[in-house]
C-alpha cells in the first residue's frame, strides 16, 4: 500500500512539473512578447527604403501649415509711432477737427493694446477685442 501511495505522488509531481515546463516551454513566442515567424516565412529583419524612415540629417520640407478652430495663436500688435508734419515756422500741421496731421496722411487713431494668446473660431477668424 505505501508503494502505491508513494507512486501516486511522484506521478502527481511529475505531472505538476511536466505542466509548468510545458506552460513556460511554446510555440507561443518568446518571452518578451513577440509573435513567432510563420514557418517557411523570412525571419531576417528587413531595412526600410531610403527616406521612408526620418533621419537627422536627411531632414524634408513639410507643407505647410493651415491654421484651423482648435488653434491657438500669439498675436502681439505693435503701433508704429506716427511723427506729426511740421510747417515752415516749426508748427504741426492740424486737420479740420484739430487732429494731427502725420507724413503719410494717415491720422493715429487711439487702439487698445492687443497681445496675447486669442483662439482661433470655427469659421477660421481671430476675435481681437473692440
Amino acid at each position: 500500500m505505501a508503494g502505491i501511495r508513494r507512486w501516486k505522488k511522484l506521478l502527481v509531481v511529475a505531472g505538476l512539473l511536466l505542466t509548468t515546463v510545458g506552460c513556460m516551454h511554446g510555440a507561443h513566442g518568446d518571452y518578451f512578447g513577440t509573435p513567432p515567424v510563420p514557418h517557411g516565412a523570412n525571419a531576417h529583419i528587413q531595412v526600410p527604403p531610403e527616406g521612408a524612415v526620418p533621419r537627422e540629417l536627411s531632414m524634408i520640407t513639410l507643407p505647410p501649415y493651415v491654421i484651423a478652430a482648435p488653434d491657438q495663436l500669439l498675436i502681439e500688435v505693435v503701433q508704429k509711432a506716427k511723427v506729426p508734419q511740421f510747417d515752415e515756422k516749426n508748427v504741426a500741421l492740424t486737420n479740420k477737427d484739430g487732429t494731427p496731421v502725420t507724413k503719410d496722411g494717415v491720422i493715429p487713431l487711439s487702439v487698445q493694446p492687443v497681445s496675447g494668446p486669442f483662439h482661433v473660431r470655427l469659421d477660421g477668424t481671430v476675435g481681437l477685442g473692440f
